[in-house]
Parts: structure tokens; C-alpha cells; sequence
């Protein structure tokens, strides 16, 4: 099978630090390489080893401005993509459902990445398969648009991450400097438990971030003792994971985790995880790999019992759990896909 591989154009593909999308874009094009002619579409700067690499545009987060950026990008690869068999599109505007209403021969699956990117489904006949990326994202999507979707789950490379049985004393917030991320409820946490805390994660004001959220936690982790890193490499970023004590990342309402590409690499460190039930965190960690919480007092007195050492973990069983959602793992799924028809 010929298949493309749309990735988004905020950042290149996979992203140097932090970009979920354009690294499961990245991942799922390597591995659909295996068995299949696979051609990627990304920014300017993205890499590939297996898979055919087209650059389109250069790189540009416009969240606010509705990706004009992807319009762009669409212009640069329209007149490619007709001859493939597969177009997987997993951009945030979705510009190519231009391709199957002109090209019904054309077999398009459209992968959504956001939480709720548009108020209506993209039109009847523009795809062949709607997928959001873990089953609580596709019951979301299904139930607002009315429609079918299903669920394809996210994937990293496992054996890229570093695993570690043993850990540090400290408490490891690692996302997004985002406010549904709850970086200020897990400096509540450390407060309340006493615990040391290390926060790190995109923090960069262009791709989005609140400048006064980011000073405001900054602030108050200055007077807590809080080690905050803000953006680091991905080695350094590996280096925490492996060896904190837990990775905790309290989610606050009203945002949703349609995945949580975090939880995946902290299991895959051996590390557990602890963060709220808010979207599909409880179709990724389970007992013995952390705790996911109903609200937030509920998560502090699990953290406190984990903290006493009445909450038994495996780091190996952390691991295996991870393996599950392995881009091995997943992309058999996108196999089948392509496969069908």
C-alpha cells in the first residue's frame, strides 16, 4: 500500500522537545514503514529514517489563529496525495477533507489529536474512518457529532525510554505549564505532604503558555523549595522520569486527557503514576502502576499513603504496562486500517 502520513505543521515531526502530535505522527509513519510505501508529510525540520520525508512549510504554533499555518501546509502537498492509497491525516485543521470529496478513490483516515477541535463532524464523505485516540476521546467525539468514531491509541517507541527500579526522593511534575495540567495543584500537594517536588515541562510563552500562570508558579515554587527546570531536553527529560519517586500530574477541571503521552513514558521509566480522572487516564494506568484519583482530596491521600510506603508498586509491571501501548503494539491497529481496503 502507498499511504501518506499528514502530520501537523506547529512543530517539525517528531518534536525536539515536547509535541505529542508530531511525534505519534512521526512514530506511526516509521513503523507503518515496515510493511507499507509510506510518505510523510511535516514541517520544515522533521526527520525519517524508513519513511519518505516531504517537507512542506516551516514550522509555526498558531493555536489562537485556527493553524492558518496547516492551510499552508495543505497547499504545498494537495496534488501529491491523490496518489496514494492511504491518507492518514492527523493535523489539527484537517484541510484534506478536500482530497476525498474530489478524489472518492482516495481512502482517507482522519485521526483527531484534540480534545474538541470543531464544533461540527468534517462532512459526510470526506473520510473513511474517523479515529480519536483513546476509546473516552472517541465516545466524546461520538456523542457531540452524532457519528461514528472510533479509537486508534497513541504509541512511543518504549525502549527509547530509560528504566530505572531504582528512585529518587522526589515528586516529578512533567507536562505542559498549563493550568489543566494542574501544576499549581501539585505544588498544593507538596506543600500539604511535605514531599520534594521537581517541575518540568513546555513552558514556552510561544507555544501558548500563560506568561502570568508560568510567573504565578514560579513564584510559588521559589518559596516551597520546588525545583522548577521549564523546558528540557529529551535526555534530561528521560533522566527524571527514570529515577523520581512518582510522576504526578494533577489534571484540573475542566480539561480532559484524550491520552496522556506522559503516562506512558513515566510506566515505561518504571515509574508510577499518580493524576486525577479526568478523560482517558484510566484506560492507561491501573493498580500497581499508580493511582488515579476522583478529585484532587482524594489523590493527596493516596499520595500520602504512597508517600508512608503504604502503597506497593511494581516498576516492572509499570514497564509491561507500558509495552502495551508500544508504537509496535498500536500501529498493528493502523495496519489493519489500510489493509481493509
Amino acid at each position: 500500500m502507498k499511504v501518506a502520513v499528514v502530520s501537523a505543521a506547529a512543530l517539525p515531526s517528531p518534536a525536539p522537545s515536547y509535541g505529542g502530535l508530531e511525534s505519534i505522527a512521526a512514530y506511526v509513519a516509521e513503523a507503518l514503514a515496515e510493511q507499507h510505501e509510506v510518505t510523510m508529510f511535516a514541517a520544515k525540520g522533521s526527520r525519517a529514517t524508513k519513511a519518505t520525508l516531504v517537507e512542506t512549510v516551516e514550522a509555526q504554533y498558531e493555536y489562537a489563529l485556527g493553524w492558518p499555518v496547516e492551510l499552508a501546509a495543505w497547499e504545498t502537498m494537495k496534488d501529491a496525495l491523490p496518489g496514494f492509497d492511504w491518507v492518514i491525516d492527523m493535523s489539527h485543521a484537517f484541510h484534506a477533507y478536500r482530497l476525498k470529496l474530489a478524489h472518492p478513490e482516495v481512502h482517507v483516515l482522519k485521526v483527531v489529536h484534540d480534545y474538541y477541535p470543531w464544533a461540527e463532524a468534517p462532512p459526510v464523505g470526506s473520510y473513511d474512518l474517523l479515529a480519536g485516540v483513546s476509546k473516552f476521546h472517541a465516545r466524546f467525539l461520538s456523542g457531540r457529532w452524532q457519528t461514528s468514531v472510533t479509537h486508534l491509541y497513541n504509541g512511543i517507541p518504549t525502549d527509547q525510554l530509560t528504566y530505572s527500579a531504582t528512585k529518587d526522593d522526589y515528586l516529578l511534575f512533567l507536562s505542559r505549564l498549563d493550568p489543566g495540567k494542574g501544576a499549581h495543584v501539585f505544588l498544593d500537594l507538596i506543600e500539604h505532604t511535605g514531599a520534594k517536588g521537581i517541575i518540568a515541562g513546555d513552558d514556552d510563552l510561544a507555544h501558548g503558555i500563560q506568561a502570568d500562570y508560568r510567573r504565578q508558579i514560579l513564584h510559588r515554587a521559589n518559596q516551597l523549595g520546588v525545583t522548577y527546570l521549564g523546558t528540557v531536553s529529551d535526555a534530561k527529560k528521560k533522566e527524571l522520569l527514570a529515577h523520581a519517586k512518582a510522576v504526578v500530574v494533577p489534571l484540573a477541571e475542566p480539561y480532559r486527557e484524550v491520552f496522556g503521552i506522559w503516562m506512558v513514558e513515566a510506566m515505561a521509566s518504571g515509574t508510577p503514576v499518580f493524576t486525577t480522572a479526568l478523560g482517558a487516564c484510566e484506560e492507561l494506568v491501573v493498580r500497581m502502576t499508580g493511582g488515579v484519583a476522583t478529585n484532587p482530596e482524594v489523590l493527596e491521600t493516596g499520595l500520602r499513603m504512597f508517600l508512608k510506603g503504604d502503597f506497593e508498586f511494581d516498576p516492572g509491571m509499570c514497564r509491561r504496562r507500558a509495552q502495551l501501548f508500544d508504537i509496535r503494539e498500536t500501529v498493528k491497529a493502523y495496519g489493519t486500517v489500510v489493509e481493509s481496503k
